[in-house]
């Protein structure tokens, strides 16, 4: 039984099947035949396309198969050494495989490849991959999901505000040095990592830009400030899920480790490795990164091998800190992601991010030592309180906040109220105020104050008496003190207010005085997202019932003409001509340009447009050929 035999007695559901699985042959117009159809399986581009979808033990068969007379089970199960390096039902999957993919075909007893050539692919590296033993962890847990959810958002605007407030430094040749992340993870109570993707991420947002001497927030952070976590939540996801590099695995052009948002170069094969990954994670998910990492080299071979070295334990743990997947395992959102592929935008999955973000409840408990303690996910609301009014200690299942002198003068600081925060952890809380708190911050009301800074006569003036002392603890100099000022004549008023403001403190300034600040920044222009132009296609099912019932599809010969006159630059008669072939299943004679031997004529028929190329049954030579429309000199309807 021939390639095409095979072919013609699948049945439509099989053939839909095969045909969904290999869509690049499903064009428009449709092939007519199964002999232009078995052309269109054969072609290069098409085999490679489809052996990407193969793991290691299926490829390892089709190396087998290639070139070759077909094999009967047996004598597969004898050169793969079944029973011993693997199992019946291995070897009957990667069949299976093959087989579902068009790559082989059953031969009488036997099986038989299409693919005569598998060197050209390289493939003896991916196949030295040993086959993983799969230990499943379990499903996702929805708590755990939320509590990560939260965690990741609330890690995203501490990170956000440490930037804005010029706490870290950018190197010269832009990007953040490893040590300076390192100090920010430490500030925030985050792991490296995580926070490098945190960075990486909102400079894909152009919320944040690199260049010397600080990282700042740009201008669009005030409009970021202003979304609800759900919005900002699913624009990083969005982000993430289109991003040309792994935020953790950045990587220079020499293959060196790039700076946290540095210049590195941009691998489209990580974006695509990320796709395929989340969409093939196992049910019961992964117990560790190590078992993550050996299954998708086994499973997507190709995909692991054209992407950066360790952009597959990248991904996964760029996934896991966006709590996308979650215990090791796939949760709903990744199901959704995985499902949209290359159609995600993040109005697409909004409402399942907005139930997943607002859900999440946070049972706040305040303690006489000045902390509080959150268990589970830190809602927004609670995440701003806090955030604002203490300092971060801890996070993760139980999430703390220590209340101090300075993180109350904060608070007071940005124009808030001391009742106002008094009434909001009141509102908040599931304890009782504790009265340390109270007092604490009761008191640093009584004493908060503003500065007032005249750059002219130096004086700096506060009705504050504790500031006052601090200036004086502060500045090292002879100074003259009124009832409510200091009168600075030796040093600059501005060096006593950056001693301030390392304190803590947040003036208001008068006079001439203008202070160096971290200002935001334009962000640079946004680069248009790069996706795939996809050709138009025949739905599958259609063409499998017009190749099963010998009904051909209907083709608009009009349009058809038109395209191949404004894409392909025919004449118009040529392209009339050339359309109504196509479209009906007629032939016409073609003047070809060839290398070497010049204008040959031919009669062909059965065409296919494929793109720029012609496929079709060739009369001269008796066989199918392909013909590349820019060297068809002239298209010619033989008269009856």
């Amino acid at each position: 039984m021939t390639y095409e035999h095979w072919l013609q007695s699948l049945d439509e559901a099989s053939l839909a099947s095969l045909l969904h699985k290999r869509l690049d042959v499903a064009l428009d117009p449709p092939p007519r035949t199964y002999a232009a159809l078995g052309h269109l399986l054969r072609r290069d581009r098409s085999l490679d396309a489809a052996m990407r979808e193969l793991d290691v033990g299926a490829l390892s068969l089709l190396v087998i198969l290639a070139g070759g007379e077909s094999m009967s089970r047996s004598d597969i199960g004898a050169a793969v050494a079944e029973g011993i390096h693997c199992t019946t039902s291995d070897v009957d999957r990667a069949v299976g495989s093959l087989i579902d993919l068009g790559l082989c075909s059953p031969v009488g007893a036997g099986y038989a490849s299409i693919v005569d050539d598998v060197e050209r692919l390289n493939l003896h590296a991916l196949l030295e991959v040993s086959q993983p033993v799969l230990v499943e962890r379990g499903a996702a847990n929805v708590q755990s999901q939320e509590l990560a959810v939260a965690g990741f958002c609330d890690l995203v605007e501490a990170v956000l505000v440490e930037v804005d407030a010029g706490s870290v430094k950018a190197v010269r040749a832009g990007g953040v040095g490893s040590r300076e992340v390192r100090t920010l993870a430490k500030g925030v109570g985050a792991d490296v990592d995580v926070v490098e993707l945190v960075l990486g991420l909102s400079g894909e947002l152009r919320l944040v830009e690199a260049r010397a001497p600080l990282l700042r927030c740009t201008t669009e952070y005030g409009e970021w400030r202003s979304m609800d976590r759900a919005t900002k939540y699913a624009k990083f996801v969005e982000a993430w899920w289109w991003s040309e590099g792994a935020a953790t695995n950045s990587l220079q052009a020499n293959g060196k480790r790039a700076r946290t948002l540095g210049p590195i170069a941009p691998n489209p094969s990580t974006a695509v490795l990320r796709r395929r990954m989340i969409d093939s994670i196992p049910d019961g998910g992964f117990l560790d990164v190590d078992s993550a990492v050996d299954y998708t080299v086994w499973k997507l071979p190709r995909f692991a091998a054209e992407a950066n070295a360790g952009d597959v334990a990248a991904v996964w743990r760029e996934a896991s800190a966006l709590g996308i997947i979650v215990d090791g395992a796939p949760t709903d959102l990744s199901l959704l992601l995985g499902r949209l592929g290359t159609t995600v935008d993040a109005t697409v999955f909004a409402p399942a991010v907005h139930e997943l973000v607002h859900r999440a409840e946070s049972a706040v408990r305040l303690l006489p030592d000045l902390t509080a303690v959150v268990s589970g996910p830190v809602s927004e609301r609670v995440s701003l309180l806090l955030t604002g009014a203490a300092t971060r200690e801890a996070r993760g299942a139980a999430s703390a906040w220590r209340f101090s002198d300075r993180s109350i003068r904060a608070w007071l600081d940005r124009g808030s109220s001391g009742e106002e925060l008094l009434e909001c952890l009141a509102a908040t809380a599931s304890t009782e105020m504790p009265q340390s708190l109270e007092y604490l911050i009761r008191d640093v009301v009584r004493r908060h104050g503003t500065i007032t800074v005249d750059g002219v006569s130096g004086r700096i003036e506060s009705r504050d008496a504790a500031l006052i002392a601090e200036i004086h603890a502060r500045a090292l100099f002879e100074a003259e003190r009124c009832d409510d000022s200091v009168l600075v004549p030796s040093i600059p008023a501005h060096k006593v207010l950056e001693a301030l403001r390392s304190a803590g403190y947040a003036p208001v300034l008068t006079g001439d005085f203008v202070p160096t600040e971290v200002a935001r920044m334009e962000p640079r222009p946004l680069q248009p997202r790069i996706v795939p132009i996809l050709p138009q296609r025949t739905d599958v099912g259609e063409l499998a019932r017009a190749l099963v019932t010998g009904v051909p599809a209907e083709v608009d010969v009009a349009r058809l003409a038109a395209r191949v006159k404004t894409v392909h630059h025919l004449p118009a008669r040529d392209a009339d001509a050339l359309a109504g072939a196509i479209a009906l299943g007629t032939v016409v004679t073609v003047d070809v340009l060839t290398a070497g031997v010049g204008i040959v004529k031919d009669t062909i028929g059965d065409i296919l447009l494929d793109s720029g190329t012609l496929h079709a049954w060739s009369e001269r030579l008796q066989t199918r050929r392909s013909i590349e429309i820019s060297n068809i000199r002239m298209v010619v309807t033989p008269r009856l």
